[in-house]
C-alpha cells in the first residue's frame, strides 16, 4: 500500500507520488506534503463535528476540521482563511470592552510619543536661548552706557549741540544705582516693586523670548503687561511714524516673534516704547529695571536684523523713546544712527519699488513712512532744539523727488507723509522769514524784493494746497476715525497754518489784505488748539510749542500794529488758550519750557491778562 501524506490523510485520498502528491499539487496554495512511516500511528483526524469546535465553513460543508488558529488546514487549502471563524466563548459586550481598552491604549501611546518629541524640541530651544542669554549678558556688561546707570547718571545729561530742558516735577526719579540686565538675571529678588504700585505682580513672571521653566523668577514682568505695552504702542504707531498693514499690526498685537509676518525687532521695540507711553498715560513711576531688560532684547534683535526699513523704524522709535525719557545723549545717538543709516543706504531708501508682487502699495507705504519719519525728526530737532540738520541737501532733493511720484493713496492718507510735508513747509517758511529779516537789516531788500516775493508765492501756494488736502481728510476722520488719527491731522494742520502765518507776517506790513488773512489763520489755529482735551496731549508732539510761540509773537506784533484786526479781548483769549495748552503739553512731553516762557513774556506786555 502506498504511503499517504498528512494533508491527504486528513481529508482526501493520496496517490503517494514523490516528492509531492497530486492532491497537494492541485491545491490552491502550496502545502507541506510530508509522508510518515507506516509503522507510526495514524495522524490526528481532528475533533468531531458534533462537539461544536469546528470552524463555520467546515461545519457547513461537513468536513474534517483540525481546529488550528487562525485558520484550519481545510480552509487554508481552499484559500478561505478570511472565512475561517470559530464560535468563541466570549460575549459581544466583552469584545466591545476589549476594543475600547485597546483603542485607549493606542491613543495614550500616540500622546506619549508626541509629548516626547515636544520635550526634545523644547530642550533644544532652551539650549539655544540659554546661549543667546549668555551672549546678551556679555554684551550688556561691556556696554556700560546701555546697561549701567551710576547714581550721577540718573539725572539725564545734555549732549553737545542739544539745548537744555527742565525735568517735569512729576518725574521723581530714584537716585539709587540701577543694575544692568545681567545683574537682574542673577539677583532677581532685589527688584520687588512695592505693592499697590505695579498691578502686574499677581501674574506669573514670563518673558516673550525666554521660556518659563528656564527663568521662573528672573524677570519682573509678565505676558499680560507685555500685551498691554504692545497695545499702547499700536495706538501710537502713527504718531511714531510707522505705516503698518493690518496683518503686521495683528502679529504685533499677538507678540509674534516668528518673523513670518513682522520683524521680531519691531515687536520688541513695541514693548519697550509701549512701556514708557503706558506709564506716561497714567503718570506711573518709571520702572527702569524692566526698561533695561526690554532694551537689551531690542539691542540683541537689532544686531541681527538685516532689513533696512525695520532698522530705520527701530532707530527712530528709540530716538523718541529716549527723548521722552529726557535722555538727550542716547536720543541724539539713536537719531544720528538713523540718519547715518539713511544716508549710507541713500539709493535703497530713495528708490523703493512702487508696487509689490501683488500690485499693492503696503510695502511702499511702510518704506516711505519710515523715511518720512526720519526727515520729520531731523527737521523737528532743528526747529525745537536748534540742532544742525543731519541729512545732506542731496538726500533732501531725492526725498522731495520721491514725494512727487507717490501714489495718491500714500501721499494724501499716510500720516507720517503728511506730517513730514507739513514740517518741511514750516521749515522753508522760517528760512524765508530769517532771510527777509537779514535782508532788511542789511538794507538790501530792494534788490531781493522780487526774489522774496517769488519764493514766498511758491511756498504759500504749496502751503495752501497742502491745507486744502488736509481739510477733507479731517472731515472724514471726524466721524469715522480714531482719536489718534484725528489728533494727527490736527497736528498737521496747525504746523501748516503756522507756515502760512510766517509767510503772511512778512507781507502784512505792506498790505492790509495779508494782515487780515494772517489774523484769520491765527484764529483758526487758536480754535484747533482750544479743542484739545487733557488726554490728547500724549498723542501730540513738542513741535506744537514752537508753532504756538511763533503764532503768539506774530499775534503780539499784530496787536500793536492794528486794533481793528486784533481787538484786546480776542488777543487776550488767544494768548490764554495757547499758554494753557503749552503748559499742559509741557506736563506730558519734554522741550516745551522755552516756548511757554516765550509766550508768557509776550503776554506780559499787557498787565490785565492773568495766565493760569
Amino acid at each position: 500500500m502506498a504511503q499517504t501524506c498528512s494533508p491527504c490523510r486528513q481529508r482526501k485520498k493520496c496517490d503517494g507520488l514523490f516528492p509531492q502528491c497530486s492532491q497537494c499539487t492541485k491545491a490552491r496554495k502550496p502545502l507541506k506534503c510530508e509522508y510518515g512511516s507506516p509503522c507510526l500511528p495514524a495522524s490526528y483526524k481532528g475533533p468531531g463535528l458534533n462537539k461544536g469546535e469546528a470552524c463555520f465553513p467546515c461545519r457547513k460543508k461537513k468536513k474534517r476540521c483540525d481546529g488550528r488558529r487562525p485558520s484550519c488546514a481545510t480552509c487554508t487549502v481552499a484559500g478561505k482563511e478570511s472565512e475561517c471563524q470559530y464560535e468563541e466563548v466570549i460575549t459581544r459586550d466583552e469584545a466591545r470592552v476589549l476594543q475600547q481598552n485597546n483603542q485607549r491604549l493606542q491613543e495614550e501611546n500616540q500622546g506619549l510619543q508626541s509629548e516626547n518629541k515636544i520635550l526634545q524640541l523644547q530642550i533644544e530651544r532652551l539650549q539655544q536661548q540659554l546661549a543667546g542669554i549668555q551672549s546678551v549678558t556679555d554684551s550688556t556688561s561691556v556696554q556700560s552706557t546701555a546697561s549701567h546707570f551710576p547714581p550721577q547718571a540718573v539725572i539725564p545729561t545734555v549732549a553737545q549741540g542739544w539745548s537744555g530742558c527742565e525735568v517735569p516735577s512729576y518725574w521723581n526719579l530714584d537716585g539709587s544705582t540701577v543694575p544692568s540686565p545681567a545683574e537682574i538675571l542673577v539677583f532677581p529678588a532685589q527688584f520687588s516693586v512695592q505693592s499697590g504700585i505695579d498691578p502686574f505682580l499677581e501674574h506669573d513672571i514670563i518673558s516673550p523670548t525666554i521660556d518659563k521653566p528656564l527663568l521662573p523668577d528672573a524677570l519682573p514682568i509678565d505676558e499680560k503687561a507685555l500685551a498691554t505695552y504692545r497695545e499702547t504702542f499700536i495706538e501710537h504707531h502713527d504718531q511714531l511714524g510707522l505705516c503698518l498693514r493690518p496683518a503686521k499690526v495683528d502679529a504685533m498685537r499677538r507678540g509674534d516673534l516668528s518673523g513670518q509676518v513682522v520683524d521680531p525687532v519691531l515687536v520688541l521695540v513695541a514693548q519697550l516704547a509701549g512701556c514708557r507711553l503706558w506709564r506716561e498715560h497714567r503718570r506711573w513711576p518709571v520702572d527702569r529695571p524692566v526698561e533695561h531688560i526690554l532694551f537689551g532684547w531690542v539691542s540683541q534683535a537689532l544686531s541681527i536684523t538685516n532689513c533696512l526699513v525695520a532698522r530705520l523704524q527701530v532707530h527712530t522709535v528709540l530716538a523718541i523713546h529716549f527723548l521722552i525719557k529726557l535722555d538727550m545723549q542716547e536720543g541724539a545717538l539713536q537719531l544720528d544712527e538713523a540718519a547715518k543709516l539713511g544716508v549710507s543706504n541713500q539709493y535703497a531708501f530713495l528708490s523703493p519699488p512702487i508696487a509689490g508682487p501683488d500690485s499693492s502699495h503696503d510695502d511702499l507705504a511702510e518704506h516711505v513712512g519710515a523715511l518720512c519719519q526720519l526727515v520729520y525728526l531731523d527737521k523737528a530737532a532743528n526747529i525745537v532744539l536748534g540742532t544742525k540738520p543731519m541729512l545732506p541737501d542731496r538726500f533732501e532733493r531725492g526725498y522731495e523727488d520721491l514725494l512727487h511720484v507717490l501714489p495718491p493713496s500714500i501721499a494724501k492718507n499716510q500720516f507720517p507723509v503728511l506730517r513730514a510735508r507739513s514740517i518741511g513747509l514750516l521749515q522753508r517758511a522760517r528760512q524765508l522769514a530769517f532771510e527777509y529779516k537779514a535782508a532788511k537789516r542789511n538794507q538790501g531788500q530792494d534788490q531781493r524784493a522780487a526774489v522774496f516775493q517769488h519764493d514766498c508765492a511758491q511756498v504759500h501756494a504749496a502751503v495752501r494746497a497742502h491745507i486744502e488736502g488736509l481739510s477733507p481728510l479731517a472731515q472724514a476722520l471726524f466721524t469715522h476715525g480714531s482719536r489718534a488719527n484725528r489728533l494727527s491731522v490736527k497736528l498737521c494742520m496747525i504746523i501748516s497754518m503756522t507756515a502760512s502765518v510766517e509767510l503772511h507776517a512778512m507781507q502784512f506790513n505792506e498790505m492790509d489784505q495779508y494782515r487780515q488773512q494772517c489774523v484769520d489763520t491765527i484764529w483758526e489755529i487758536v480754535r484747533l488748539t482750544q479743542g484739545f482735551r487733557d488726554g490728547d496731549y500724549i498723542y501730540l508732539d513738542p513741535i506744537l510749542g514752537s508753532c504756538w510761540m511763533t503764532v503768539s509773537a506774530v499775534l503780539n506784533n499784530q496787536r500793536w500794529m492794528s486794533l481793528v484786526t486784533c481787538t484786546p479781548m480776542h488777543w487776550q483769549s488767544a494768548m490764554t488758550i495757547m499758554i494753557e495748552s503749552g503748559e499742559k503739553l509741557n506736563r506730558t512731553l519734554p522741550f516745551m519750557g522755552t516756548s511757554v516762557e516765550a509766550m508768557k513774556i509776550a503776554a506780559g506786555h499787557d498787565s490785565s491778562i492773568s495766565v493760569s
